[in-house]
């Protein structure tokens, strides 16, 4: 999904409180994905989720819940700049079960599967407990409940061995191991 050009308010800081907190900044949304978690608040009713990021001067944090073909599909995207940041999301937000994971494009390449990546430990609950820790350095492992870890595996590239014929369609999903492959590139 190519990235949509950024119009104005696209680029924002995410909800902060308290002083001395770091700002997070939304990346440019995708056509499908709202930039910003606080968006999907459609009744007005927010809770403020503490985020912190260890092993990375940023990262891209992706909302994601599990799409009718069972991978990992993005609702919203945040940018992480700093290492405590503060989001305002929806309060009681009951679409289905929303996982967050966070990923550092080092080489400032758009998301690759070999992007530094990881997942929070379970569903958040959007109700005010939800204090979510990224450490690039000691990753964990997808939710075994979430779409990261239960998504159907990639199709092999076309021109290889069990690999579809150039413009045959298909794959696209996770990363090797059940990493989620980044939405969209850094902004």
């Amino acid at each position: 999904m190519a990235p949509a050009t950024p119009g104005p308010g696209d680029q924002g800081t995410a909800g902060s409180a308290g002083g001395g907190q770091g700002q997070g900044q939304t990346p440019p949304a995708t056509p499908d994905i709202p930039a910003g978690i606080a968006k999907l608040a459609t009744d007005g009713k927010t809770v403020e989720i503490p985020v912190q990021l260890k092993g990375a001067p940023s990262a891209n944090l992706d909302f994601l819940v599990a799409g009718e073909d069972g991978r990992p599909q993005p609702i919203a995207q945040e940018r992480l700049t700093g290492p405590s940041v503060t989001l305002t999301a929806p309060k009681g937000y009951a679409k289905g079960p929303v996982w967050a994971c966070a990923w550092f494009d080092e080489a400032g390449d758009g998301p690759d599967p070999k992007d530094k990546n990881t997942c929070a430990p379970a569903a958040l609950k959007f109700d005010g407990t939800d204090k979510l820790v990224f450490d690039m350095e000691h990753p964990l492992p997808p939710p075994a409940d979430s779409p990261m870890a239960t998504a159907p595996k990639p199709e092999p590239p076309p021109g290889t061995p069990g690999g579809a014929a150039p413009g045959a369609g298909g794959g696209g999903g996770g990363a090797p191991g059940g990493a989620p492959v980044p939405a969209t590139p850094p902004g």
